[in-house]
């Protein structure tokens, strides 16, 4: 009993992650955005609910609308270059 309510834990931990990396990696690309020294340099793991599952924070894919619009950001030019090198981290 105790090992099914531990894998349901660790599975509702990486669950959690993933559904909250896009929002991680816009809060860092934020934070970095304004940040006045190279030291305050935040990464989109540093914004996760369970850090000690991070690994499993990149299991999702992108959808094919998703790589349409970003590349029409990245050609435009219009993004911040902060916010630009952020979705590269989460694109890698």
């Amino acid at each position: 009993m105790l090992d099914c309510l531990q894998f349901f834990e660790q599975e509702r931990r990486e669950n959690a992650n993933i559904a909250s990396y896009t929002q991680a990696v816009g809060w860092s690309g934020l934070f970095n955005g304004f940040a006045t020294e190279k030291g305050n340099q935040s990464t989109p793991l540093d914004f996760l609910p369970f850090k000690d599952k991070s690994d499993s924070a990149h299991k999702t894919l992108i959808s094919d609308r998703t790589k349409k619009i970003l590349k029409q950001l990245f050609d435009s030019k219009k993004l911040n270059p902060v916010v630009m090198s952020a979705l590269c981290v989460y694109l890698e």
